[in-house]
């Protein structure tokens, strides 16, 4: 059964329930010479989003030594929406940035992948790795631009072994370009499935060799006068 209570009760009660529940923000502004409050946080926001209070104007709360900007306590939404804007910007910036610096390294990577990982016995698969021989042989400090694959230069012979002639340019860090023509021996590794250099004497008791390689031959415009 709900009871009735008297009226000076409700009122206490009332008052007893505000004070206990009521915000326990109390913040004070200091506006044209004046003091103004207590306000709270979410009072002080929309006076500031609204043009009233000006983001400059000088607050104190319960525990600060002396008066603050409104700035380091309420942050207005047009400098929320910019500082967004400028996050945004970066953020794209960046992205573009990083697209733009994966086309251009993309074609590379994967031609390195394509000249390292070869399991087939085709013609095509020995083209790919006599490149990361020869590429191998000449070092990180030589660029190396080949020519496409042509059929014509790459001879399968003995069911597991191939003949590779390679047309390129190299260019050598600080040095000047030089076209040339490579011939790299190859033989296939039926049981790891992947193509090997096949070794001289010579390399098999040196492990950085790298193949049959020819040297590149000098175009008549390389040679001294007299001896073209």
């Amino acid at each position: 059964m709900v009871q009735k209570v008297n009226w000076p009760f409700a009122a206490y009660g009332v008052e007893w329930y505000w004070k206990e529940n009521m915000p326990r923000e109390r913040y004070f502004l200091y506006i044209d010479g004046s003091q103004r409050g207590p306000y709270t946080v979410d009072q002080i926001d929309h006076m500031v989003n609204k043009g009233i209070v000006s983001s400059e104007s000088m607050f104190w709360c319960e525990g600060l030594d002396q008066w603050q900007p409104v700035s380091q306590l309420i942050v207005p939404k047009v400098e929320v929406v910019r500082r967004r804007i400028r996050i945004s910007t970066r953020l794209v910036g960046v992205v573009l940035l990083g697209m733009v610096l994966l086309g251009v390294t993309w074609p590379l990577l994967s031609e390195g992948w394509r000249e390292q990982h070869q399991v087939e016995l085709t013609q095509e698969a020995a083209y790919w790795r006599a490149r990361g021989v020869l590429r191998d042989t000449f070092g990180k400090f030589t660029s190396i631009l080949f020519e496409p694959f042509d059929p014509e230069n790459v001879r399968l012979h003995g069911g597991q072994q191939a003949s590779v002639e390679l047309s390129a340019q190299t260019k050598r860090l600080g040095g000047a370009p030089m076209q040339g023509r490579w011939l790299v021996e190859l033989e296939y590794d039926q049981r790891l499935k992947e193509w090997r250099p096949i070794l001289s004497p010579n390399e098999q008791a040196n492990p950085k060799g790298q193949g049959e390689l020819t040297p590149p031959r000098p175009q008549a415009a390389d040679l001294p006068s007299g001896t073209r």
